[in-house]
C-alpha cells in the first residue's frame, strides 16, 4: 500500500459539506477526482482574481467536467492521427507549454484519465534538450502553447531529430485553451478506463543541469504516495487557500498540487486563465495572493525574498497563516526577518525523483524554520561524511518508491540524494541542508546548475586553465577563471581584465548556447584569479572546489554586491537622446540580454525573461541615464512595469529631460489614439438577446458594407453564390452623381468579370444608406427587419487616403462603434459576429526581424504616421476590447495586405505598383529590388473573407492576416514585366533618379508629366521607401518596406490558402492586359 496506514486523515474530518476521499491506494489520482465529482461537487478547488480584482471560483464539478472535456477533445484529435489509447499501449503525449495553471492542470488530468501518459517538459529547455527528451520517452505527439518562442523551440527540436514522420504539422498541435474546456452545461464524461497502479501515469524530468535532463517515469502508485506529506500535516487544510501562482505545473511542486487538491480539500489559487498566461513576477504573484484571499502561499525563494525587502508587503503578508518556500535555498536573514514580523515560514524540501520529504505544514518553528522535519514514511537514512555533515539516503519501502535507485542500504535499493545536511543541535529529527555532495549549485530561483559540463567547455579555451562556477543561494551564476601561466595577469588592472573577458567571450558564448537558461553567464560575472591567491589542490592534484571558493569569498561577495550597479557595459548610451535613438538603445539592450527574436511590442516575460535578465536590462538603462547626467534613477521593478521594448523606450524618453519635440509629438499622437479608443468604448450596451437562431441550419444573414469596391464586390459575389447564405444586406452610400446603387453595383461586377446574374437574386437587399445617421439612414421597418435577422457583419467600407489626419477619420471610427452597438442590441441570443477589414499599414512602424504575428499590437506607435493607419489601429482596438469586455461578442480583424488583380487582372491603375509599371514605359527602366512580394489576387482574398466570415464563430481567431502564404521574389514579377515592356532593370536608386530627371523636363507642364507618368504623383512615397528598397532582403519586410505578415491563423481559418499557388507569369499577363484595356499601358 503506497500510503502509510499509520497516518490519520485530519483534513476535513469535521467538515459537514466535505467528504474525505479514500487515500488507501484503491483509487488512482484521476479516479479520486471522479470520486470528488460525485461526493464533493460544490467544493471549491481553484480560485483566481479577475481583472476587476474580484475572486472567481471553480468547483470540483466544473473542474472535473473540464478535465473530461479536455480528455474527450484530445482523444478525438489524437485518434484521427492513429493515437487512440489502448489498454496495453498508452501513447506518450508531451506538453511543452507556458499555459496558465488551471488550464494546464485540467488538460493534464484529462489526458491521463483518457488513457494517455503525459510527459511534462519545462518550457525553459533548449531545443536540443527537448529533442533528446522526446526521443527518450518515445513521444507520440506534442502539445504546445501559442507563444512564438515555444513553437520555435519545438520546430528546432524536430529539425534536430531528423525524423521524416515527425513533422510539425502531424506531430504537434496546440494546447486546449481555457474556453475550450471550461464549458457550462457540457457534462459528458469519458468512459471508465482501467488505470493500473503499476502502469506509467506521467514523466517529469531532472533539472537539466547535467548534460541533458533525464526523464523520470511516475506510476500511479508513485503518484498516490504524495498523500504522505499531506497526511503528515497535523493541521486541517480543508478549505484553506494555497497560493500556487508561481508554481510551474511541469515542476515537482506542480505535480504535488494535483495530490493536494485531491487529497485534503485544499483550494489552489492561481492566475486568471488566459492566453498568453500571466507572467510570474514577484509583483504579479503578490497581487494575486492578496486578491484571492490566500491563507498560505508557496513560491520559489527569490519571490519571497523580494517581498521580504518591501516593508509594505511584509505587513500585507501578516494575514497569512504561513509562507512556504521551496525549490532552492532561502536567505536565512530574510527568513528570520519575516519571522520577526510574526510570519510562519515553512521550508519545503523534495525532488523530482522522490516527491516531498517533509510535511506540508508542520508545527511553527520560529527561527528554526530552516531545519526540516524529515517524514519517516520516506524511510530516511543519514550517512556521515566525517565533517559533521550527512548525506540523505531514501530507502525503497512500501510507502516510498524513489524513481531513481542509485545505491543500496543494508542490501535494499535506495536513492542517494547527494544533499548534505546537518542535524539540529537539540531538536531530534530536524535537519538543515548545507550543500551538495556532487557540487551541484542550487540557485535561489530553485534552478540547479551542474558546473562540470559547463566548466569543461570553458577549459577548451587556450587561455583558461581552470574554471570554477559558483552561485549557491544566489539568483545567478558566476565563474572564477584561472588563466594559463602565459596569460596570467593582475585582475586589479581593469583594462587587462576587460581585454581578457573579451578574449574568452566567444568560448563563454559557446557554453551559454549549451547551458540551460538559468545557468548562463554574463560577462560581468566573470572573476579572474589573482596570481597572489592560487587555487587549492588535493594531494592527488584535483581542485579543492569548496576550499578554493572559500578563499575567494570576499571577491564573490563584492561581485554580487556590485550587481545593483552593474549593467551591460558594451552597449553605449546615445550621444543624443531622441525618440529614434532611445528606441534603438533599448532595443539593443533587450536583444543583447535576451538573445531572442522579439518585436518592440512583445512581452519580454513571454520570451523567457527572468528576474536576472530583468535586472541587467534595468541596470543598463540606469547606467546610460546616469552617464548622460540624468539624476533620476529608474525604479527597480522597471522591466516588470514596462515589459515591452516600446514601453521601456517611452519611459526612458519621459524620464530624460532632453527629449526632442518629435518625441513629444509622437506621445501626443499616441495619446490621441488611445483617447479615441477610450471614447468609443464608453457605455457599451449590455447584450440581452434571447432568440436562438443557428445560421448553420437556417442560413447566414450577412450585412456587408463597401460592395461597390473591388474587394467588396467580390465578397458579395462569393456570399450570393454560397448555399449557406440566406440573405445579404448591402448598405452603401448614396451616389453624389445621382446614379442608383444597383447601377453602380452592376458596373463593379462587370469590371471584375463577376456573374451579373447574381445581382438579381432575391437574397440580395441593396440599401442606399447614411452610416452617420440613426438606423443607418433607413426607414424604421427596413432597419428593424435587418437588425432582427443579421447574424454576421462584414465591415469593409473604409476610405483610403493617406493624406488625411486621424481627426478626419473619426467618423469612420464612430461607424465601427455603431456596428458594435448594432450587434449587442440584436434580439439574437448569439449577437452578430463582426468581421472588420483592417490594413497592413497598422504595422508600418513595427520593428520586425520576422513576419508580424497575427495578434493585436496594443502600442499605438506601431501605426503612427498616417491618419488612415492610425484610425485602423483605433478600430482594431475598439473591436478587440469590446469583445474582451463582452464575451458573447465575437469579432475578427482581418489585416489585408497588398491585393493584386483578380480573375480578369483588374488592378486599380492608380495604385502604387501599377503606377510603377507604367513609369517603365516613360523612363525606359524598372527598378530591381532584393525583396519579395506576398500579394494576394483579389478573387482569392474575397473567397478567404467569405470562408472566414461564414466559419466565424467556430474556428476563426480574433485577428488574422490576409497575405500570400508563399511570397515570390520581386525580380520574378518585375523582371517578367520588364521583358514584356522591353525595358532594362536598374537599381532602385537609378530608377528614382530617372523619375526625377523626367520631372525636370521643361517641355511639359507638371500636370502633363503626371498624366503621362502616374508614378510622379507618388514620388514622395517611392522616395520614402528608398532606404528599405535599397537594402538587402530581410525576413520581415516585402516590397516598399511593407511588413511581411504571418498567416498561420488565416490558413487555419481559410484552409484553401494552404494550397494557394505562388504568383506566376499567367497572373502577370492578366494584370498587363487589364492595364492595357483601361489605357494605363499602351495597347
Amino acid at each position: 500500500m503506497p500510503v502509510s496506514s499509520t497516518l490519520a486523515n485530519v483534513h476535513g474530518a469535521n467538515a459537514t459539506a466535505y467528504k474525505q476521499p479514500p487515500l488507501d491506494g484503491s483509487l488512482t489520482v484521476p479516479e479520486i477526482y471522479d470520486w470528488h465529482l460525485q461526493h464533493n461537487p460544490d467544493h471549491v478547488v481553484f480560485v483566481y482574481a479577475t481583472e476587476a480584482g474580484d475572486r472567481a471560483e471553480i468547483t470540483f464539478k466544473q473542474g472535473v467536467h473540464a478535465m473530461h472535456r479536455a480528455g474527450r477533445m484530445l482523444i478525438d484529435r489524437l485518434s484521427n492521427r492513429g493515437l487512440e489509447p489502448k489498454p496495453q499501449e498508452a501513447p506518450v503525449i508531451a506538453i511543452f507549454a507556458a499555459t496558465d495553471t488551471i488550464t494546464y492542470f485540467a488538460t493534464w488530468i484529462g489526458l491521463v484519465r483518457a488513457g494517455y501518459v503525459v510527459c511534462h517538459l519545462s518550457h525553459r529547455n533548449s531545443a536540443v534538450a527537448v529533442a533528446d527528451l522526446l526521443q527518450k520517452v518515445n513521444t507520440a505527439h506534442v502539445l504546445v502553447s501559442s507563444e512564438p518562442r515555444i513553437q520555435a523551440v519545438v520546430r528546432e527540436a524536430l529539425d534536430t531529430i531528423h525524423d521524416p514522420h515527425k513533422t510539425y504539422s502531424n506531430f504537434v498541435s496546440e494546447m486546449p485553451a481555457h474556453q475550450d474546456i471550461f464549458i457550462a452545461g457540457d457534462d459528458y464524461l469519458l468512459p471508465r478506463r482501467e488505470l493500473r497502479m503499476n502502469s506509467p501515469a506521467f514523466f517529469i524530468h531532472s533539472s537539466g543541469s547535467t548534460a541533458f535532463p533525464k526523464p523520470l517515469v511516475w506510476t500511479h502508485d508513485t503518484w498516490i504516495t504524495l498523500a504522505n506529506p499531506i497526511l503528515s500535516s497535523h493541521t486541517d487544510l480543508c478549505g484553506e487557500i494555497l497560493g500556487c501562482q508561481a508554481v510551474p505545473m511541469f515542476h515537482a511542486m506542480g505535480i504535488f498540487t494535483t495530490m493536494l487538491v485531491a487529497g485534503c480539500g485544499m483550494t489552489v489559487a492561481a492566475f486568471k486563465p488566459q492566453t498568453p498566461a500571466i507572467a510570474v513576477t514577484p509583483e504579479s504573484t503578490f497581487e494575486s495572493i492578496i486578491n484571492t484571499g490566500c491563507t498560505y502561499t508557496l513560491s520559489a525563494p527569490y519571490i519571497v525574498e523580494t517581498w521580504a525587502r518591501d516593508p509594505s508587503k511584509i505587513t500585507a503578508l501578516k494575514g497569512l497563516k504561513g509562507v512556504m518556500s521551496g525549490g532552492g535555498p532561502f536567505d536565512k536573514g530574510l527568513g528570520d526577518l519575516l519571522v520577526d514580523h510574526g510570519l510562519n515560514i515553512y521550508n519545503i524540501y523534495g525532488s523530482s525523483e522522490t516527491g516531498l520529504q517533509v510535511p506540508l505544514i508542520s508545527a511553527p518553528a520560529g527561527k528554526d524554520w530552516d531545519y526540516l522535519p524529515i517524514i519517516p514514511t520516506c524511510q530516511p537514512e543519514f550517512v556521515p561524511h566525517g565533517d559533521g555533515t550527512y548525506e540523505l539516503i531514501l530507502v525503497k519501502c512500501k510507502t516510498s518508491i524513489p524513481l531513481v535507485l542509485n545505491t543500496k542500504w543494508n542490501g535494499t535499493d535506495a536513492y542517494a540524494t547527494n544533499d548534505l545536511l546537518v542535524p539540529h543541535p537539540t531538536k531530534e529529527g530536524h535537519w538543515k541542508i548545507v550543500g551538495r555532495a556532487d557540487d551541484q549549485i542550487m540557485l535561489s530561483t530553485g534552478e540547479k546548475t551542474n558546473p562540470g559540463p559547463l566548466e569543461a567547455i570553458l577549459r577548451k579555451d587556450p587561455r583558461i586553465q581552470i574554471a570554477l562556477m559558483f552561485g549557491r543561494g544566489r539568483f545567478q551564476n558566476g565563474v572564477i577563471i584561472l588563466p594559463k601561466p602565459e596569460h596570467s595577469f593582475d585582475p586589479a588592472n581593469q583594462e587587462l581584465l576587460i581585454a581578457f573577458r573579451n578574449a574568452i567571450w566567444p568560448t563563454v558564448e559557446q557554453m551559454n548556447a549549451y547551458a540551460p537558461q538559468h545557468s548562463r553567464l554574463f560577462k560581468e560575472m566573470i572573476l579572474v584569479a589573482s596570481p597572489d591567491k592560487p587555487f587549492l589542490y588535493t594531494p592527488k592534484g584535483s581542485i579543492r572546489r569548496q576550499a578554493t571558493l572559500n578563499e575567494y569569498e570576499a571577491e564573490i561577495e563584492a561581485l554580487y554586491t556590485s550587481i545593483e550597479e552593474s549593467s551591460q557595459s558594451d552597449i553605449a548610451a546615445p550621444t543624443e537622446w531622441n525618440s529614434e535613438s532611445t528606441l534603438d538603445f533599448v532595443r539593443k539592450t533587450v536583444h543583447t540580454v535576451l538573445k531572442a527574436a522579439i518585436t518592440d511590442e512583445d512581452d519580454l516575460f513571454q520570451y523567457g525573461c527572468d528576474s536576472l535578465q530583468a535586472t541587467w536590462i534595468r541596470n543598463t538603462v540606469a547606467r546610460a541615464l546616469r552617464d548622460s547626467g540624468e539624476v533620476t534613477a529608474p525604479p527597480f521593478d522597471l522591466v516588470y512595469v514596462y515589459p515591452t521594448i516600446s514601453s521601456l523606450a517611452k519611459f526612458v524618453m519621459e524620464i530624460d529631460s532632453s527629449v526632442d519635440n518629435a518625441g513629444t509629438t509622437q506621445a501626443r499622437k499616441t495619446d490621441e489614439m488611445l483617447a479615441l479608443v477610450d471614447k468609443y468604448l464608453l457605455d457599451l450596451p449590455a447584450h440581452s438577446g434571447t432568440y436562438v437562431y443557428d445560421p448553420n441550419s437556417g442560413g447566414y444573414v450577412v450585412l456587408l458594407t463597401g460592395t461597390t469596391g473591388g474587394l467588396g464586390s467580390s465578397i458579395l459575389a462569393g456570399l450570393l453564390a454560397s448555399p449557406r447564405v440566406r440573405k445579404v444586406y448591402a448598405p452603401n452610400r448614396r451616389s453624389s452623381k445621382g446614379r442608383s446603387l444597383k447601377e453602380r453595383q452592376k458596373d463593379a461586377f462587370v469590371a471584375r468579370g463577376l456573374d451579373e446574374g447574381l445581382l438579381e437574386s432575391p437574397r440580395l437587399i441593396l440599401l442606399e444608406s447614411d452610416f452617420a445617421s440613426p438606423e443607418l439612414g433607413l426607414d424604421a421597418a427596413t432597419f428593424r427587419e435587418m437588425h432582427d435577422s443579421v447574424t454576421t457583419i462584414i465591415h469593409n467600407a473604409y476610405p483610403v487616403n493617406f493624406n488625411l489626419s486621424l481627426a478626419s477619420f473619426e467618423p469612420q471610427i464612430a461607424i465601427v462603434r455603431r456596428f458594435v452597438d448594432f450587434a449587442l442590441t440584436s434580439r439574437l441570443a448569439t449577437p452578430p459576429s463582426i468581421v472588420f477589414t483592417s490594413s497592413v499599414s497598422t504595422l508600418r512602424n513595427l520593428p520586425l526581424d520576422q513576419p508580424a504575428e497575427e495578434i493585436i499590437f496594443e502600442n499605438p506607435a506601431s501605426a503612427l504616421g498616417a491618419g488612415y493607419s492610425e484610425s485602423k489601429w483605433v478600430a482594431e482596438m475598439i473591436l478587440s476590447k469590446a469583445a474582451s469586455v463582452i464575451p458573447a461578442l465575437h469579432t475578427t480583424v482581418v489585416r489585408v495586405g497588398q491585393l493584386s488583380g483578380g480573375k480578369t487582372g483588374d488592378w486599380n491603375a492608380a495604385e502604387w505598383f501599377p503606377s510603377l509599371v507604367a513609369s517603365g514605359v516613360v523612363v525606359k527602366c524598372l527598378p530591381d529590388i532584393d525583396t519579395v512580394a506576398a500579394w494576394v489576387p483579389l478573387d482569392i482574398a474575397a473567397s478567404a473573407m467569405v470562408e472566414i466570415s461564414l466559419n466565424h464563430e467556430d474556428s476563426v481567431p480574433p485577428l488574422v492576416h490576409l497575405a500570400h502564404p508563399h511570397p515570390v521574389t520581386w525580380s520574378s514579377i518585375v523582371g517578367y514585366i520588364a521583358e514584356q515592356l522591353g525595358v532594362p532593370l536598374v537599381t532602385y536608386a537609378d530608377w528614382l533618379q530617372a523619375l526625377d530627371n523626367d520631372l525636370k523636363d521643361k517641355s511639359q507642364s507638371e500636370v502633363e508629366h503626371m498624366q503621362a507618368n502616374p508614378a510622379l504623383r507618388l514620388l514622395s512615397f517611392y522616395k520614402g521607401a528608398s532606404a528599405i528598397s535599397g537594402a538587402p532582403k530581410d525576413n520581415a519586410h516585402e516590397a516598399m518596406g511593407m511588413p511581411l505578415m504571418a498567416t498561420e491563423k488565416a490558413r487555419a481559418a481559410a484552409r484553401f490558402l494552404n494550397e494557394l499557388a505562388p504568383l506566376a507569369p499567367s497572373d502577370i499577363d492578366k494584370w498587363l492586359a487589364y492595364w492595357r484595356r483601361v489605357g494605363a499601358l499602351p495597347g
